[in-house]
């Protein structure tokens, strides 16, 4: 074919489709195809080279394609190339936000780069979803895709997502991965492999228990992979099925890091696939509400992803205004999760004192702000959660969903709940007003820690104050005064910062119960003083040996309920709160071993626990095992000086270690 026969007309994919016909080893036909390919941008088109056996893949300036795999309609984020080169697509599934992307210059999307030998690299997707653009000749190579120059590759199996454990700062709907020119990028999951990696923040919560939830119950089940975070709140969980959404629960061994405040009784979840588990997220998942919803609402930025975004990413390696701008929406994102929490806590805290279960009222409370946000969102307004009056709106969302738990709960308290309520709502919005009045992005400061923590306060006021309502006449709230007073010394007040216990062993022979002496360290306030009378209690978390101990609420004194065998048990675990003057409570593990006692009673007992028994019935009876068969008696390491094992079958007994200088084995068996 002569170049001056061919139409200036013919579109471009026409112009490829020449090249793939034979064109491509005509150096004067790939002259050409190249000279009307270069004169303008083009979308999802297939490019060979003049060998036909490497995929050339290219576009012009400005150009974009967006093309994803979609499962559940859950298109959330897009994939772009870098400098025509790079290329990252990654599949979401079950309404999953992929994470990984990348942005920069000129893009080329959703490309196929065929080759001669009719291999064809294409995109892979989930089931059930649909697949890009891809050109099949005879056989073809799946899983990939390949670009020209800098690769970027993507590979992914059936039904299988792929989280990565990076929090951006920038708030962007597409949260970017920067890709250096010249450099590999790859993603790659296979079915219920890798693990899932994220982090839960209000501020970021130490010891809270992530897990994967299989069956959306919220509940920790048997068989559902679990967690305790870290000080960053960071978790990674193995998923052995393929669908689940991310929850983590807390109880009073959770830290809040940024305020210091033990968090507990909260339940927060996010979809599979997000790195973040937070406030916001719990909105969306439990609320039905996109990102964009929640943003706006909240009067945070639209393009803010709060399944990527996390307030506590690590931002030392920027400078100038770009690290001032990122302190700043650090700052603005933190007191939007802690304002949330701080209604919630407390209308839950209000459902719960009235009777309603733990589990139902936090549900009903986060419902009730999630219900707000989606009225507010219909309107495009925000929504002031220091605002009594929308604070009020909230409130009658929760009391519709309390009279309806009470319908089959006649325990439940819906005259006394509503009362508690109304308190409830003013000192609600006279601590998130105090809240919006920190600005300073150092959110480690003792000054936002100790504001941060009212929330702590407030919860516990509002609980206090559920129990003590009869009828419309509600309990007492100190922070619902209008002076003030109770607010404002609750804000400068700071936690307890430590606590010791005197003595943290306790010998199983001991004829006292008492183990130690619990002991508070607390921060002096700006005029030195210090709470110098703190309340004791013990927290009663699934996993510890809480039910084998008690404390004296007021002086501290901890003791065991039963007498300690070190045979039974040599260490018990428990947590211990420390409530100080202004109500701030520090939460502490502690480990108190049980030292062995080597005496004859003991010994007995080992020796009894074995089907062994003394055959005098002598006062000394447990020390003398004389004419005893005790063939096959394990008494490694014990102390048998005191023992009478004259003429004792000690054939097969394991004795090593054990004392026997004085011990009498007159005619004992030995043999073995």
């Amino acid at each position: 074919m002569r170049k001056d026969k061919i139409t200036y007309s013919l579109s471009p994919l026409a112009l490829l489709t020449l090249a793939a016909c034979g064109g491509g080893t005509d150096p004067i036909i790939s002259q050409f195809v190249s000279e009307k390919l270069a004169g303008g941008p083009l979308l999802d088109t297939t490019a060979f080279n003049a060998n036909n056996n490497i995929s050339s893949i290219s576009s012009s300036p400005n150009t974009s394609s967006i093309s994803l795999p979609v499962e559940d309609s859950a298109l959330l984020n897009n994939t772009n190339s870098v400098d025509n080169n790079d290329s990252n697509a990654t599949t979401s599934a079950d309404n999953t936000t992929p994470i990984n992307s990348s942005v920069e210059d000129n893009t080329l999307l959703t490309t196929t780069a065929s080759v001669a030998n009719n291999n064809t690299n294409t995109a892979s997707n989930s089931s059930n979803t649909t697949s890009l653009n891809s050109s099949v000749a005879g056989g073809s190579l799946q899983d990939s895709v390949a670009s020209a120059d800098n690769t970027s590759t993507n590979s992914s199996t059936t039904n299988t997502t792929s989280v990565s454990n990076t929090a951006k700062n920038e708030p962007l709907e597409q949260p970017t991965a920067s890709v250096a020119e010249g450099n590999n990028s790859a993603i790659s999951s296979a079915s219920n492999t890798g693990p899932v990696s994220g982090s839960v923040e209000d501020g970021p919560l130490k010891n809270a228990i992530a897990f994967l939830d299989y069956n959306d119950n919220g509940l920790l089940d048997i068989g559902e992979p679990s967690a305790r975070t870290d000080a960053t709140g960071g978790y990674s969980l193995t998923p052995t099925q393929e669908n689940y959404s991310i929850v983590a629960i807390t109880d009073e061994n959770t830290i809040d890091t940024v305020s210091g405040a033990v968090v507990a009784g909260i339940t927060l979840k996010a979809p599979s696939g997000s790195i973040m588990v937070t406030p916001t997220t719990t909105l969306m998942e439990d609320g039905n509400l996109t990102a964009s919803e929640v943003m706006m609402v909240l009067g945070l930025p639209e393009g803010l992803n709060p399944l990527t975004y996390s307030a506590h990413a690590d931002i030392s390696g920027l400078t100038g205004s770009a690290k001032t701008a990122a302190e700043n929406l650090s700052l603005q994102v933190e007191l939007a999760n802690q304002q949330i929490l701080s209604v919630v806590n407390a209308f839950a805290a209000a459902a719960e004192g009235s009777g309603v279960g733990a589990a139902d009222a936090f549900e009903a409370a986060i419902k009730s702000v999630a219900e707000e946000i989606k009225v507010q969102a219909a309107t495009n307004s925000t929504l002031d959660l220091s605002n009594q009056e929308q604070l009020a709106e909230i409130k009658l969302n929760i009391e519709a969903k309390v009279d309806t738990l009470a319908l089959t709960n006649a325990s439940i308290k819906t005259t006394e709940f509503s009362a508690t309520m109304s308190e409830t709502v003013k000192a609600t919005g006279l601590v998130n007003a105090k809240i919006q009045e920190i600005t300073n992005t150092d959110l480690s400061s003792s000054v936002t820690q100790s504001i941060l923590a009212t929330t702590q306060v407030l919860k516990a006021q509002v609980a206090a104050a559920a129990k003590a309502t009869l009828g419309n006449t509600a309990g007492d709230i100190s922070f619902a005064n209008a002076d003030g007073v109770a607010l404002a010394a609750a804000a400068t007040n700071e936690a307890p910062t430590d606590m010791a216990l005197s003595s943290n062993s306790i010998s199983e022979s001991s004829d006292s119960l008492v183990v130690g002496n619990v002991s508070t360290t607390d921060a002096a306030l700006a005029d030195g003083t210090a709470s110098t009378v703190f309340k004791y209690a013990i927290a009663k978390i699934d996993g510890t040996d809480h039910a084998a101990f008690s404390i004296d609420a007021t002086t501290g004194v901890l003791s065991l309920m039963a007498q300690p065998d070190y045979e039974t048990q040599s260490s018990y675990s428990i947590t211990i709160l420390s409530t100080d003057e202004g109500g701030k409570t520090l939460s502490k593990e502690m480990t108190v071993s049980v030292t062995e006692a080597n005496n004859a009673s003991t010994i007995a007992k080992i020796l009894a626990a074995q089907g062994f028994q003394p055959l005098s019935a002598s006062s000394a009876a447990e020390y003398n095992w004389s004419n005893n068969d005790l063939s096959n008696a394990n008494l490694a390491g014990r102390d048998l000086g005191d023992f009478n094992l004259a003429g004792a079958n000690l054939k097969n007994a394991n004795l090593v270690g054990a004392t026997l200088s004085t011990t009498d084995l007159t005619g004992a068996d030995l043999t073995g």
